[in-house]
């Protein structure tokens, strides 16, 4: 209980001073909390700390869920729908991507990967186009070495963080060119009072979490499927948000992304950067090469469209880094509309992540002769 406590204090002390960062220095409210709490936590992290399997599982279960729950009750769903079939093609295209990547470097790197390359391209693939349940799933199937797999992890977190790093930055960028008028229409006040926003935070929070709290019952009831818990507060808050009742939270991105704080710390803190060097230089540079491909080709075909670039940002991130990460991409950019979407083709990744990680290692193994 102790070592819990200790993880969570930690947490509060990195999002605090990203916080603090982000208020009151110019660099850091360039950057943004997301950003600094991440490459807080990452410092952390390059002294050896490890957090707790506890800690780790709390934060990116029932609090993650609650800041979902919070960022999708206030949408509406009819409004969405066009611009999630606009975003598939670009999530569509990343997902093929990954994996064409994934077999050709897992090709042209099979000497310094050795046998291990077929399992340590179909693990990636698992990975950038699900999560890590795909790559546990992948690693077991194939019988990767724990201490490989354990590199291929961090290597995978590694370039996951510095793929949202960029993107971030460009969202960042895109929102900066933002007219004021089209700002303004973005974002929704609050209330004109402190403690009318106050009041709707606090309702946004109960009603969030009472859809965790549903969905953990749900999931317990459903317990023979073995269904995500964040696929389950999605589905549940997507069915809620369209309900006619005026006991609907008011739309609070601000709020949403504040929870989502702690998520973007642990992935900082579970990172072990440091082990990569130099034992795991080779799976780094292959996971870089992946990720490069996609980025570069879905740039190449949005540059110049600002609405597309931004539609394959959130894309982007929804396939490599999940549905958590494409959420503060959306975010970022201020495009509510493409919140719902992205979360929901994370979803989808994990659905497929396990056989587009087998399907790459089966191809890769019959081309190399390896595994």
């Amino acid at each position: 209980m102790l070592r819990v406590v200790l993880d969570l204090l930690l947490v509060s002390v990195l999002i605090a001073s990203s916080l603090a960062l982000a208020r009151f220095t110019r660099r850091g409210g360039q950057l943004g909390a997301p950003i600094l709490v991440l490459l807080l936590s990452m410092a952390v992290a390059g002294t050896g700390f490890v957090p707790g399997a506890i800690a780790r599982q709390w934060i990116s279960g029932p609090v993650t869920a609650l800041a979902i729950a919070v960022l999708i009750l206030p949408l509406d769903l009819r409004r969405l729908l066009p611009q999630g079939r606009a975003l598939l093609k670009p999530f569509a295209l990343a997902i093929v991507l990954v994996c064409a990547a994934a077999v050709l470097f897992g090709l042209l790197l099979s000497m310094p990967l050795g046998q291990a390359n077929a399992a340590i391209a179909g693990v990636l693939a698992a990975g950038f186009t699900g999560g890590t349940v795909n790559q546990v799933a992948v690693a077991e199937s194939l019988a990767l070495a724990p201490p490989l797999f354990a590199l291929v992890l961090a290597a995978d977190n590694l370039t996951g963080i510095l793929w949202f790093l960029i993107c971030m930055a460009a969202g960042l960028g895109l929102a900066a060119d933002t007219p004021p008028a089209l700002a303004s229409e973005q974002e929704k006040p609050q209330g004109d009072q402190p403690r009318e926003q106050l009041q709707a935070r606090l309702r946004s929070l109960v009603v969030g979490l009472g859809v965790v709290v549903l969905a953990f019952i749900c999931q317990r009831l459903l317990l023979p499927w073995q269904l995500p818990l964040l696929l389950v507060v999605t589905s549940l808050a997507v069915l809620i948000a369209q309900l006619p009742t005026k006991a609907a939270p008011q739309d609070d991105p601000e709020l949403g992304l504040l929870l989502m704080l702690p998520f973007f710390s642990m992935v900082g803190l579970s990172t072990p950067w440091r082990e990569l060097l130099p034992a795991g230089i080779w799976l780094l540079l292959f996971c870089i090469a992946i990720v490069a491909v996609q980025g570069l080709v879905l740039w190449l075909l949005a540059r110049g469209r600002r609405a597309s670039l931004e539609r394959a940002l959130v894309a982007s991130m929804a396939a490599i880094g999940g549905p958590s990460t494409a959420v503060a991409i959306a975010l970022g950019l201020g495009r509510r509309d493409l919140l719902l979407p992205g979360t929901a083709l994370g979803m989808i990744g994990y659905l497929m992540g396990s056989y587009l990680g087998l399907g790459v290692a089966r191809t890769v193994g019959l081309f190399s002769g390896g595994q």
